[in-house]
Parts: C-alpha cells; sequence; structure tokens
C-alpha cells in the first residue's frame, strides 16, 4: 500500500492510531505483515477440500495462496492506483474482469489437468466443480473488493488531510493579507488628521501623536497576534475615537460596554472597520458615533451608530477596504457563528454584528 503520510508537526501527535498504522511510513512492514498473516491463516485454519489427494490438495493450497497474494498486490500497485484512481473506471473494471476470466480458465484447466489425483472419481465430480466455481468467485469478489477498498480509503485520508492543510494555508495567508490591509488603511487616515492639525492646532497635534503611538503600539504588538483581550479592543476604539474628537468640531461619541464584565479573547482589530466607516460618513454638521459591546453568555453583540445625511447614505452604503476586509474575516473567522445587519435609514448609520463565542 501507498504509504504517504502528510506529517504536520504537532498535529501528527493527535491523530489517531489507526490512520499512523494505515498511512504512516513507520508501520508500513506490519501493515503487508498483519495483511499476510490474514490470508496465511484462513489457509491454515479453514482449508478447502478440493478432492484431491492430501498431498495434491497441500500443493494446489500454496499455489492458490501465492495467486491470491500477487492479484492482492497487483491490484493495490497497479490497477487502483494506474486506472481507478485516476478516473478510469471502464478500464480498470475490464482490467478486473480479464483477470476473473484468466483465472476461472487456470482454475479449469488444472481441474482437467489433476483429475486423475481426485480422490473420488463419480457422480459427485459435477458437484466438486461447481463448489470449485462458488468458492472462486466468492474469494475472488472478496479479494479485489477488500484491496480496492483499503486503497481508496487510504487515498480518500491522504488527500483529505492534504485538503485540510491546503485550506489552512489559504485561511492563513488571507487572514494576513486582510490584516495587513486594514493597519495601512487605518495609519493613512490618523497621519492626515495630524497633518491638519499641524496647521490648525499644533498643541493638539502634538498629543495627537503621542495618542498615536498608543494605537500603533496596539497595532504592532497586538494587532498581530491571533488573538488579543476585548477590553484591549474597546480601548483602542476610546483612543480612536479620542483621536477624531480632536479633530472634528462639535465631534460627540459614546462607547460602552455592558452585560457580564468578563474578558475574553477576540481576534484583533475585528471592530474598528466599523468605527472607522463611522466616523468617515458621519454626518459634518451634526457629527455623532455611539459604540455598545454587550456581553451575555457566549454571545457578544456589537452596534455602531453614527449619524449621517442624505448626501452620504449611498457613499457609505458602498465605499470602504475597512467593511469590505471585515466581511471577509468574520467569513473566515467565525463561518455560521456571526450575523451581521447593516442599516441605513433616517440619517442614522446602524452596524449591529452578533458573534458565538
Amino acid at each position: 500500500m501507498e504509504e504517504t503520510l502528510i506529517e504536520t508537526g504537532g498535529d501528527l501527535g493527535k491523530q489517531k492510531l489507526w490512520r499512523l498504522f494505515l498511512l504512516s511510513k513507520k508501520y508500513r512492514i506490519l501493515r503487508h505483515a498483519l495483511l499476510f498473516t490474514i490470508f496465511l491463516l484462513l489457509y491454515v485454519i479453514n482449508p478447502q477440500d478440493r478432492g484431491y489427494t492430501a498431498e495434491v490438495n497441500f500443493y494446489a493450497g500454496i499455489v492458490d495462496f501465492i495467486y491470491i497474494m500477487l492479484v492482492f498486490y497487483f491490484n493495490i500497485y497497479f490497477l487502483v492506483p494506474k486506472l481507478l484512481l485516476k478516473g478510469k473506471v471502464y478500464q480498470y473494471v475490464l482490467a478486473v474482469l480479464m483477470i476473473g476470466a484468466i483465472t476461472f480458465l487456470i482454475i479449469c484447466s488444472a481441474e482437467i489437468l489433476l483429475s486423475d489425483y481426485r480422490v473420488s472419481k463419480d457422480s459427485t465430480l459435477g458437484q466438486n466443480w461447481l463448489s470449485g466455481l462458488i468458492y472462486f468467485l466468492t474469494t475472488f469478489i472478496i479479494l479485489i473488493s477488500f484491496t480496492t477498498a483499503i486503497k481508496v480509503f487510504q487515498y480518500l485520508i491522504i488527500h483529505l488531510e492534504k485538503l485540510n492543510q491546503i485550506q489552512k494555508l489559504n485561511f492563513q495567508n488571507e487572514l494576513s493579507i486582510l490584516k495587513n490591509q486594514i493597519s495601512p488603511h487605518f495609519l493613512f487616515n490618523t497621519l492626515n488628521n495630524i497633518n491638519i492639525l499641524t496647521d490648525t492646532n499644533p498643541k493638539l497635534a502634538s498629543k495627537l501623536i503621542i495618542n498615536l503611538s498608543d494605537l500603533l503600539r496596539y497595532q504592532i504588538y497586538d494587532g498581530v497576534e491571533d488573538s488579543i483581550l476585548l477590553s484591549a479592543d474597546v480601548t483602542f476604539i476610546k483612543n480612536f475615537l479620542f483621536v477624531e474628537s480632536l479633530r472634528k468640531d462639535n465631534f460627540k461619541y459614546d462607547i460602552s460596554f455592558t452585560g457580564s464584565q468578563k474578558d475574553i479573547f477576540l481576534p484583533p482589530l475585528l471592530f474598528i472597520p466599523f468605527v472607522e466607516n463611522s466616523v468617515k460618513h458621519i454626518d459634518n454638521e451634526n457629527p455623532l458615533v455611539k459604540v455598545n459591546f454587550h456581553l451575555e453568555n457566549n454571545n457578544l453583540k456589537f452596534v455602531c451608530i453614527n449619524s449621517t445625511n442624505s448626501d452620504t447614505n449611498q457613499k457609505q452604503k458602498n465605499e470602504g477596504i475597512g467593511l469590505t476586509n471585515i466581511k471577509k474575516r468574520l467569513q473566515l473567522l467565525f463561518p455560521q457563528k456571526h450575523d451581521l445587519k447593516i442599516e441605513n435609514k433616517d440619517n442614522v448609520f446602524k452596524v449591529e454584528l452578533n458573534l458565538t463565542l
């Protein structure tokens, strides 16, 4: 049997023993020895009485056993991988039928050549021939089915493992790309704010730079982690809204946390795209952003509301790298475990995200 194994470091130790036995090179000799022993025991424990003398029965049994093993390995090493697993089903079936026909002709020829060595030569000859045919068909069908099933099962496990690794790799690559897109996008907007304040209010610009250092510290150290505390994300959003409040006149914001006060771990930069999008498309005449986190049992509800107007409604609906990326991240990180609702009506833009943790 083909003994390719997809080794995955620490994951290897978690695989079940039967999978290791079936796939690992380490157990190759043991696998073949076990199969060889099983077939041998079947002949020793339940030898077929072919109606010949004891000596002929003995040698015929040896030849029969050798032939079965040859068919076994020919099927498992050539027919299945070269034909069946490559989609050549008809060729495989034809090859199996040809082997069966050739085997049957060999058995018939042997019956004729060895007829002088039969113990009984009376009318029971037809019955012996019929029982031999039934035995051959049963053995041949079981042998082909068993060996084919083993090889196909092994093939499926190996390729499912490969597919799983490819999916994990694609997941990590896509997630990394999305996170790397979010970080420069946010940094660009913040630096643009500092640039504006440098001319209008240098003191506030200086204070903003200090605040920005905290934001960058979060992105450099926390943002690259697989998961961070929710409290760190909340603090990050507070700092971000504070930065925006220094730049915009009459900017009002409110951020609250309700429900259970316990802290939980979540992927970083999960909520900032929504908040960033709200600030970007806020109503300049009445700038208002409200953010609420509500944690209850294993459910987290995030709500972000901002004021808007008719001129920015359509823009807010269609624009923003952040919103596009976060939707992709949610599909990757919380498949079937998230519900995202976005409403834009009555000069209010509302994002509601429910996560099942």
